[in-house]
């Protein structure tokens, strides 16, 4: 793999995206031409892609130039990934990371290159990256972006007594964190050698992938062994003389569980179980046990002459035990074609043909030779013969199972398998998924098909439950809640652990943020509509005639506590620089206001004032509203613990009775409280001297009019 790379960025839209998209404000070097391209294209092997994670049209190329156009030998791109901030090149001399793309220079992108211990060239160049792609234009402050690098090494001499582990760690200052992020991962010795690997940042799954080919069988003959007519064993046969090197690839192993056995003929079993056996049966170290979906088909008298024989079975020598043929018909024999078939008879131990003696005497291994006691003897036509044997060429094999479920999730749910979802203080999101089983006759275990893992359980409240309906579906019902006030993010892996790899979903992970939606907004509802058309024109009655729109004069700052007269709001309404400020002759109101829209303007048309500025609630803009009278400009906040969100809205309201100018209200209230103290005090005084205003003025009226009645007129 020889050449050299070729960055370049593809932009669609460059006007708008220039203003965000943090890789645009980067010098990538001269722009290629037309002729340049073409004069490139013949040379270039492969490409490289790298997409913004922000931004479907942003993309970087990277070309793989063959030898006869490399101008710097020995260096070869071979993976690229753009993340929110950084970009990560892999190339065949090593990893190299770019400087934060937030801060652009203008020498160009920096790249420093990323130290592993012990790795060279060979070891790169079958190197990955791996991006869990995820747009950070709402980040939050526990959100952070990952790569993962994987490495398909070949082990040295001191590594390979050493068993396989995965370690995941966090690159500082440049090299891998000594310390790990998470305990060591060790794989079984069972496990088959990994393709590929993968940590997934976001969930914490491990993923490991190897090569699945269309046959997953190995050549070994097999001895088919009857439990139930649903249920039967297949022994791998072993023989004697086998070198230790090749008996590893005639077992069963873990990565046969879950598949198909496959017979050419006809019949289909399902790999329920692995079996090892250390203490015989002789010949066969493992053995599965698969359930019967369709029944194998067997051997005719056209295919085998012996199946139309009567069968003598005794004890021979060395674990052996010899068949021998009964019927006196000299057609009906043994032939060689017939080794590595299996006698078979329901409730008995199966026979695996090894050797033919003679034409009518064979050797073979019992599956199960703790059942055979005494020389046994099947009629003819009490027992089959079975061929799954390499002598006449392998006729089954192990195949991937087809996919067993289907997945339907609630409309009114989420959609997607890695869907982001917001979970607000006390607020709770129902997951509703139903598992349809496509068995074709396999038998349903009522046991749960998915396992849900919470990646952090301390973040949410996690719920689960679920049943099983009367046609076998699964219903599984997910609860999640936040948990106090904890802001954080975490995933929620389900896992169909009995869907086959086949199936297009066998694993859902979506991710829970205890954090504020970026949907979630707060509006002030005014308790009157008033349409768009009536701010346009100015006016806008209510039903006693009054028009409840009225024009802002120039320069216009809302009234304050202290009056109209002493506006200190920083706001200004129907601002023009150009104008003189009302309300302006008190110091408090001199050192207020400031204009916004119309800063650094020298009139209003420089203010730019759109339609929509005009009509807006916002502080920002607040210099180009016209219409309104004696506003009050109200912000409005939500208190701290009811939202993860810092919601804000601002809204302007009409007062028909302002408050009285400084010191209107302060006089009143001093005059108010004047008089009510003098008579508080008057009233005090009366009481200490013992003087009764309204005792004596009854008696002054009582005297006044006993004295009219004495008055007597003379003539």
């Amino acid at each position: 793999m020889a050449g050299e790379r070729e960055v370049g960025a593809s932009r669609m839209n460059p006007p708008l995206l220039e203003q965000s998209e943090p890789i645009l404000q980067w010098s990538l070097g001269s722009k290629m031409s037309e002729a340049l391209v073409k004069q490139l294209y013949p040379h270039v092997t492969d490409i490289r892609v790298a997409k913004c994670p922000c931004a479907n049209d942003v993309a970087l190329i990277g070309y793989i130039l063959n030898s006869t156009y490399n101008e710097h030998k020995g260096l070869t791109l071979i993976d690229m990934v753009l993340t929110n901030h950084f970009l990560v090149i892999l190339t065949s001399l090593g990893l190299f990371v770019s400087s934060d793309l937030r801060y652009p220079v203008s020498t160009g992108i920096q790249l420093s290159r990323a130290d592993f211990c012990g790795f060279e060239r060979v070891d790169y160049v079958k190197g990955k990256l791996w991006y869990n792609e995820k747009c950070f234009a709402n980040r939050e402050g526990f959100e952070a972006d990952y790569v993962t690098i994987t490495f398909d090494r070949n082990m040295t001499l001191s590594e390979s007594s050493k068993r396989t582990f995965v370690s995941v760690s966090v690159l500082k200052n440049e090299k891998p964190n000594p310390q790990p992020k998470f305990p060591n991962f060790h794989f079984p010795a069972s496990f088959s050698n990994p393709v590929g690997m993968v940590f997934h940042p976001r969930s914490h799954f491990l993923y490991v992938y190897g090569n699945e080919p269309p046959d997953l069988g190995f050549d070994a003959a097999l001895a088919p062994q009857y439990l139930s007519p649903k249920e039967m064993l297949f022994f791998a046969h072993v023989p004697l003389n086998t070198s230790a090197s090749s008996i590893d690839r005639m077992k069963f192993k873990n990565i046969h569980l879950g598949k198909l056995i496959k017979f050419g003929k006809n019949g289909l079993g399902i790999i329920r179980k692995l079996l090892e056996h250390t203490k015989g049966p002789f010949g066969f170290q493992t053995s599965i046990l698969t359930e019967v979906v369709e029944p194998f088909g067997i051997e005719s008298d056209q295919e085998s002459q012996c199946v139309s024989a009567s069968l003598s079975i005794s004890r021979f020598k060395n674990h052996f035990y010899r068949i021998t043929i009964t019927t006196q018909d000299n057609t009906v024999i043994f032939k060689n074609s017939d080794r590595e078939k299996t006698v078979v008879k329901p409730g008995y131990s199966s026979f695996l043909i090894t050797e033919i003696e003679d034409s009518k005497n064979a050797l073979s291994l019992a599956t199960m030779p703790l059942t055979v006691t005494s020389n046994l003897t099947f009629p003819v036509h009490s027992w089959y013969l079975f061929d799954f044997g390499t002598v006449n060429g392998r006729n089954w094999n192990i195949i991937l199972r087809p996919c067993n479920y289907w997945v339907q999730q609630n409309d009114h749910d989420m959609l997607s398998p890695n869907v982001v979802k917001y979970i607000d203080v006390g607020n709770k999101v129902n997951y509703e998924l139903k598992l349809i089983p496509n068995t074709r006759g396999l038998r349903i275990l009522e046991v749960p098909p998915v396992i849900v893992v919470v990646g952090n359980p301390s973040i949410l409240k996690v719920k689960v439950e679920g049943r099983f309906d009367f046609v076998d579906s699964y219903h599984l019902k997910v609860e999640v809640a936040s948990n106090y006030f904890h802001k954080g993010s975490t995933s929620i892996g389900l896992i169909i652990w009995e869907a086959s790899s086949e199936c297009p979903v066998s694993t859902m992970v979506p991710t829970m943020k205890s954090s504020c939606g970026y949907l979630r907004d707060m509006h002030y509802i005014p308790p009157r509509h008033i349409p768009h058309e009536a701010w346009a024109s100015g006016v806008h009655k209510d039903t006693h005639g009054f028009n409840m729109i009225k024009t802002l004069p120039v320069n216009y700052r809302p009234p304050s506590n202290m009056g109209i007269s002493i506006p200190l709001t920083d706001n200004f309404y129907h601002a023009d620089p150009s104008k003189p400020i009302p309300r302006n002759l008190f110091h408090k109101s001199k050192e207020t206001g400031k204009y916004k829209q119309c800063a650094n303007a020298t009139n209003r048309e420089m203010c730019n004032c759109s339609e929509k500025h005009k009509l807006s609630d916002f502080l920002d803009v607040s210099d180009c509203k016209e219409k309104g009278s004696e506003l009050f400009h109200f912000k409005l906040s939500v208190v701290p613990g009811v939202t993860f969100c810092e919601l804000v809205e601002e809204f302007q309201i009409y007062v028909d009775e302002v408050p009285l100018p400084f010191p209107g209200h302060t006089l009143i209230a001093v005059a108010t409280s004047v008089v009510i103290g003098g008579f508080v005090f008057i009233a005090f005084l009366f009481q200490l001297r013992n003087i009764h205003p309204l005792r004596s003025f009854r008696r002054y009226v009582r005297g006044n009019t006993a004295n009219s009645s004495n008055i007597s007129i003379s003539s």
